[in-house]
């Protein structure tokens, strides 16, 4: 990646250094109302990728994380149909039992 100083210079900056991480985007965020494969693809390889992260940070085989048990963050988000259900089980396993009764 190349960025450009305020005063106009381009320079390079290797992925994995410290500002390669601070000139990203903070959240990347895709939209399918239906089955895109060409957009969808990338974010679940990111998905993918992150659950065996986090699954090999919580049982400390390390992984690709530099720091054994830290999980990178991971900026992309996919929202589709899947997300829609899984944003409703979260909120029906998590929510106060009386908002659950309709009371």
């Amino acid at each position: 990646m190349a960025v450009q100083s305020a005063e106009g210079e381009w320079s390079d900056v290797p992925p994995g250094s410290d500002d390669f991480a601070k000139n990203l985007p903070s959240l990347i965020v895709g939209y399918t109302s239906g089955d895109n494969e060409t957009l969808s693809l990338p974010f679940f390889v990111s998905r993918s990728g992150y659950a065996t992260d986090v699954a090999q940070a919580a049982t400390f085989k390390g992984g690709r994380s530099k720091t054994p048990g830290v999980v990178a963050d991971n900026r992309l988000l996919l929202i589709d149909y899947s997300t829609h259900l899984e944003v409703l089980v979260a909120n029906l396993l998590l929510a106060a039992q009386e908002s659950c009764l309709g009371r």
